[in-house]
């Protein structure tokens, strides 16, 4: 539960402005709304676990190509 209130947090504050944006294009596309915030999760979990274990600062680039690579893997290519 914890999870989906901080990812609805970011997304109501668009910070970081790219969660807000992915999950919007992620619910035009016909993705249930629970569903994004759990896609949208993930990488804030990878992030935080990675802050604590390895003792290294937020990598907001590497918290954007995560979110980016979940849109290339559920939102239809361009053509």
């Amino acid at each position: 539960m914890q999870l989906h209130l901080m990812v609805e947090q970011q997304i109501r504050a668009r910070d970081p402005e790219f969660v807000a944006e992915a999950a919007l294009r992620l619910e035009r596309a016909g993705i249930h709304p629970h569903d994004v915030r759990h896609l949208l999760a993930i990488p804030m979990v990878h992030q935080a676990f990675s802050v604590i274990q390895n003792e290294i600062p937020y990598d907001s680039e590497k918290h954007r190509r995560a979110i980016e690579e979940i849109l290339s893997e559920h939102l239809p290519s361009r053509r």
